[in-house]
């Protein structure tokens, strides 16, 4: 049995809940500690609206152009 060694892997955690009336609404631009090149942009709801695959691992921060 081959076991992934990264907790968060396993844990398959996401969005559990949401209260739509708190919320400031947009986009969430994300990216995981285990995701490799990998930049989400999800919605309100968290769906997966776009994804890039950038060529080195991203920082701690990154931005969104109004271009998108």
């Amino acid at each position: 049995m081959n076991i992934d060694q990264v907790t968060m892997r396993r844990r398959k955690l996401g969005l559990t809940g949401i209260d739509s009336q708190l919320t400031a609404g947009g986009y969430t631009l994300y990216t995981g500690q285990t995701a490799g090149g990998r930049v989400d942009l999800v919605d309100i709801n968290g769906q997966k609206v776009h994804e890039w695959q950038m060529p080195v691992r991203p920082g701690r921060h990154a931005v969104l152009l109004p271009n998108g």
